[in-house]
């Protein structure tokens, strides 16, 4: 049974998105990751989405990205996203710019249809995006058949910068959550330390939604929500937060802030189809799932743990916290 996915037309969205390479290998070496992210950057151009950072690892990819209400582009602004997205030499910005020298042709429309159809989609773009690497991948390790495990998976986010901020942080955590590094601005293949590096449209991701005037102030604001001392690792040996007793503590009533939880793999943001304030989850019931719980009377699942600001979630998470294979 197929997971329930929520996207959301004529409004600016914001979605995590996830994927795993098929049957969990490992797959994915400094060379295919590299080849993921220049994609992603470059499809994320051309269909008008911007992704507001991401991470991926050897078997697995994540990225956050705001669809905008509408896609508007003049044909000088789309011939323009061709050229940049094909380039100059290809076939097809130079069909379009013919085109658009008769503007009564018929070609035209039908070109220009076709294109903005590829714009301001999730799915579209998630789709594309897959197909490409694994027409990639499969090529040049002499292999062929479905390289990704599943279709993939997204959660709707309230478009308000602290729930993005949670969401964003958890995923640049990945690397260090995993032992790859110590320090998340040291994993380069994460949206953060590619932030860090240059100016560019993983740094405008990322200050799309931080606060502060410059990016010095937001860098540092990020680095803040980010870094938390003695961080949780899931290999055997290494130092951990004992999830069964951190929730005793947060069912206890113990303040620890959102910066302490996000030690943890909370599957908030991978479970819950949509999360968000009350407002938010109402209007997402009302548009897109009151048809599918018609006997249901509660819209929203809260949060469980620390001051989440009255946030819910659509779907109702048992178990908030994913246990280090040890505990399990």
């Amino acid at each position: 049974m197929r997971r329930a996915r929520l996207v959301t037309r004529g409004q600016e969205a914001v979605y995590h998105c996830m994927s795993r390479i098929v049957a969990g290998q490992f797959l994915l070496r400094d060379t295919e990751r590299e080849v993921l992210r220049q994609r992603m950057i470059k499809l994320a151009q051309f269909c008008q989405v911007q992704i507001q950072t991401h991470c991926s690892l050897s078997n697995h990819f994540h990225i956050v990205l705001k669809v905008p209400a509408q896609v508007r582009l003049t044909d000088k602004q789309l011939l323009k996203a061709l050229e940049r997205f094909y380039g100059p030499k290809d076939p097809r910005p130079a069909q379009f710019a013919q085109a658009k020298a008769d503007p009564k042709s018929p070609l035209l429309e039908n070109l220009r249809a076709k294109y903005l159809a590829r714009m301001g989609d999730l799915s579209v773009f998630m789709k594309e995006f897959k197909e490409f690497f694994s027409k990639w991948y499969n090529a040049r390790n002499d292999r062929f058949g479905t390289l990704w495990a599943e279709r993939f998976k997204s959660v709707l986010i309230a478009n308000f910068w602290e729930v993005i901020l949670l969401v964003a942080a958890y995923v640049d955590l990945n690397a260090l959550r995993a032992g790859l590094v110590k320090d998340p601005k040291d994993y380069r293949f994460c949206g953060y330390a590619e932030a860090l590096a240059r100016d560019g449209p993983a740094r405008q991701g990322l200050a799309s939604f931080l606060p502060g005037k410059t990016w010095q102030e937001k860098s540092a604001f990020y680095r803040q929500a980010l870094y938390c001392k003695g961080q949780w690792a899931r290999k055997e040996g290494q130092a951990y937060v004992d999830a069964q007793e951190a929730l005793k503590v947060f069912e206890a009533g113990g303040k620890l802030g959102r910066a302490e939880l996000l030690r943890l793999k909370v599957r908030y943001f991978t479970e819950a189809i949509a999360l968000g304030t009350p407002q938010f989850m109402e209007e997402v019931f009302r548009k897109h799932w009151k048809r599918h719980c018609l006997k249901r009377t509660r819209i929203g699942c809260p949060l469980q743990g620390t001051d989440w600001k009255g946030w819910l979630t659509l779907r109702h998470i048992r178990q908030p916290v994913e246990l280090p294979k040890s505990q399990q």
